[in-house]
């Protein structure tokens, strides 16, 4: 699992298989989404995805009050893939 971190406008992972199959059900864990707004658009690979269809989502407060956003998608892949998540705005 990756973890990110920061204030999230628009984020872009790229993972890069070595093995095969290198992806495999990944999930994506953004420290201080910003808000309890789960309102978020991603693309693999410059596609849009459907949320529930092609990706779950949720998001996570900690005792301080941050949000954290996580994701999981139901996907394996033996070339290179490109995720882009955004603010879904």
């Amino acid at each position: 699992m990756e973890s990110l971190s920061g204030a999230v406008d628009s984020e872009r992972r790229h993972a890069r298989p070595s093995l095969r199959p290198a992806v495999v059900y990944p999930a994506f864990v953004i420290a201080k989404w910003g808000g309890p707004d789960n309102n978020v658009s991603l693309k693999i690979n410059g596609r849009t995805k459907t949320r529930g269809i092609d990706y779950r989502l949720g998001i996570e407060v900690d005792g301080s009050g941050t949000y954290t956003l996580v994701i999981w998608l139901p996907l394996s892949a033996t070339e290179p893939v490109s995720f882009e998540f955004g603010d879904g705005k």
